[in-house]
């Protein structure tokens, strides 16, 4: 998240009191648990973590994540309930991202930069690699 996490929290019970109040729900909304930690190496980046995350769910549930967003939130649930934290069901909401998926490698070359070269070679989960003779060059 890009926001401190006690300002994360009143958004989210704003935004849950006003679907219950929208959905016709009445009830107390109780204070959200919101988890800070996972902006990975920056804000917008994608993180080792969220592409593990993003290939597992991938793998085993048949849904494809945003290789930032969602791939990071993704990452700090699955930390969470394998840590105990989180108890009952859980619920993961895909709001989009899509087009993401499909929007090639994200470093950029730059001269002289190696590591940003082969990082444009290596095909990410989110990258679609072609195939056959001469694919990909």
């Amino acid at each position: 998240m890009s926001r401190p996490a006690a300002e994360c929290r009143s958004r989210v019970r704003e935004l849950a009191a006003a679907a219950a109040e929208l959905g016709g729900v009445d009830g107390v909304i109780s204070e959200p648990k919101v988890r800070d930690g996972w902006i990975g190496p920056g804000y917008g980046i994608p993180s080792q973590a969220g592409q593990d995350a993003a290939r597992l769910v991938a793998v085993t549930e048949g849904v494809f994540l945003d290789p930032v967003y969602a791939a990071k939130a993704m990452a700090a649930l699955i930390a969470e309930c394998r840590a105990g934290r989180a108890s009952g069901p859980q619920i993961f909401l895909v709001t989009g991202g899509a087009p993401t998926l499909f929007a090639g490698p994200l470093p950029s070359p730059v001269a002289g930069d190696r590591a940003a070269r082969e990082a444009v070679r290596r095909p990410g989960p989110w990258q679609f690699v072609p195939a056959g003779p001469g694919a990909g060059e």
